[in-house]
């Protein structure tokens, strides 16, 4: 639970720097949004060279007992090595596709692009320290170079949103300083507000700087050996196979927005990009069950626990699912509320892109335990093909209906909500396919009972939601606050008359987000010194 504690923390720390560019922006801020969110996906296609299995191979290797200080100097080498080619490519493609004249809609800015080129660059090279985190199952290190990056980002970006923007950066007129800055800053304020989407990409360059300071500071007293060839054809042995996988990972997570940037403006992605960031606080614990899981799987496989393996899958479920289906539901019935008020009306055309999340969101938590068991188990084979289908599922449907023109868009879906439609459905594919799988493989079972009791709760909850706010409309941040507050109590009421709410689960719940007790966790793992 430490890293869903402080992945929430995370996600409203980005979450105000998105509200920061969108209340400062106004009309301008989707499109500003839209560009910078096009330069990561973009970028992020070709993130997939600096990795190509091996940091799932160092944390299997080192989970395992490997010699630490071997592992960790192979994978470093390894990381460098394919971090710089990585470059290179990027470099390559955006030359060649300076001299054909090939251009997306009007998301593509060259530049923006170069940003982000060293950004993949300087989280790669941190991700030598998170990885080792990860696999030693030391989540507060992890956790908190995270963390780092958003903290640092937040007030940057203030700074670039308070400049404004002239009239040729947005096209639609100026946006005007929100403070006189002094006098011997104004030209530097000059500057930023005529390179407004550049400054807004470089506020990323200052946070994954932040994450990279913090994770080697935590990072001092591990052995550090030279490289060894026998780790190293053990990471390649490892890798070789999940190439496919962490290929198709990484196309996973950035289709969307760069399909988006073929067929439609900078502003639907900045639609889709800023739906995406509300759904990302439950996103969050998807990403902390894997982080967590991966190792544990690993460690319970190699002692041959299969009973353990499946127990671990069978409440991992059942707890995440519990945690999330209030939030899922609010999400759906408040979409455009939630726009609103979080965002802006110029984020309006983004609300059914929310809800369309919200149905990933909780298709993906409650898959990750059984897809990620697959992984554990050493079976990247089964994980390979798996994540093969849904990837191609999801660029087919992306073509299908992202267009205006397209296969759905007799019912409204194309654009941002195609995109995010699309995502959900390729989830539930792989859902199936990651279920079945992990059935085969350790008889593991799904808590239907629980789930459904979840799922009736939360209906129960979003319906009273939708009842009560057409006689009290949601206009304001504490109104939002109230009813999304209003719609976990009537959750939690409906679990506890079906008798799937417990005192244990209240208790497991009430300790794993106890301020003080995560206070000291973090503080004795810090503290813990490397042998």
């Amino acid at each position: 639970m430490l890293g869903s504690y402080v992945q929430v923390f995370n996600g409203i720390l980005g979450y105000l720097v998105l509200f920061a560019v969108a209340r400062s922006w106004g009309g301008f801020a989707p499109t500003a949004l839209g560009i910078v969110s096009f330069g990561t996906a973009f970028v992020g296609m070709f993130s997939i060279i600096s990795d190509l299995g091996f940091t799932n191979a160092h944390i299997k290797r080192v989970s395992e007992g490997q010699d630490i200080g071997k592992c960790i100097g192979t994978f470093a080498a390894i990381k460098m090595v394919l971090t710089g080619a990585m470059a290179v490519v990027v470099i390559a493609v955006l030359l060649v596709m300076r001299h054909t004249k090939y251009a997306f809609h009007d998301a593509s800015k060259e530049s923006v692009v170069y940003v982000f080129v060293l950004y993949y660059i300087l989280l790669s090279i941190s991700q030598i320290a998170t990885s080792t985190f990860n696999a030693q199952q030391r989540m507060a290190k992890t956790n908190l170079s995270q963390a780092a990056e958003v903290m640092a980002r937040l007030p940057v970006t203030l700074a670039v949103v308070s400049a404004g923007v002239v009239v040729g950066v947005t096209g639609m007129g100026a946006v005007a300083p929100l403070f006189k800055w002094p006098g011997w800053l104004e030209g530097f304020r000059a500057f930023v507000a005529s390179h407004a989407v550049g400054a807004l990409a470089m506020t990323y360059i200052a946070g994954v700087f932040a994450t990279l300071i913090t994770a080697f500071s935590m990072f001092r007293g591990y052995k550090f050996s030279k490289p060894d060839m026998a780790v190293a054809k053990s990471y390649f042995k490892f890798a070789i196979p999940t190439i496919l996988i962490s290929a198709i990972a990484v196309i996973s997570v950035n289709i969307g927005r760069v399909m988006l940037g073929m067929f439609w403006p900078a502003a639907e992605i900045g639609y889709f990009s800023g739906a995406q960031r509300i759904s990302y606080f439950i996103i969050a614990i998807s990403s902390s069950v894997n982080i967590l899981l991966f190792p544990l799987y690993s460690a319970y496989h190699s002692r041959n626990e299969i009973g353990a393996i499946r127990a671990i899958a069978f409440n991992s479920v059942r707890y995440v699912s519990m945690l999330v289906m209030p939030a899922i539901a609010f999400l759906i019935v408040c979409n455009r509320q939630i726009m609103f008020v979080a965002l802006s009306g110029d984020f309006l055309p983004g609300a059914n892109a929310l809800s369309a999340f919200a149905v990933f969101v909780l298709i993906s938590v409650v898959s990750v335990p059984f897809t990620t068991m697959i992984y554990g188990m050493n079976r990247p084979d089964i994980s390979a093909k798996i994540s093969l289908v849904m990837c191609g599922a999801n660029i087919a449907l992306n073509a299908l209906i992202i267009p205006r023109n397209g296969i759905l868009s007799w019912a409204g879906i194309y654009g941002a909500y195609g995109a995010a439609f699309s995502s959900a459905t390729s989830m539930f594919i792989g859902a199936l396919l990651g279920f079945s799988a992990s059935r085969k493989l350790a008889g593991a079972s799904f808590p239907w009972r629980s789930f459904l009791s979840h799922v009736t709760a939360g209906t129960v909850s979003g319906a009273s939601i939708l009842i009560i706010t057409q006689f009290v409309p949601i206009t304001r941040w504490f109104s939002l606050l109230g009813f999304a507050a209003l719609c976990v109590v009537i959750y939690a009421g409906a679990l506890l008359a079906m008798g799937e709410l417990k005192k244990k689960d209240l208790e497991f719940f009430m300790d794993a987000m106890h301020p003080g007790k995560m206070a000291e966790y973090v503080k004795e793992e810090i503290k813990e010194k490397e042998k």
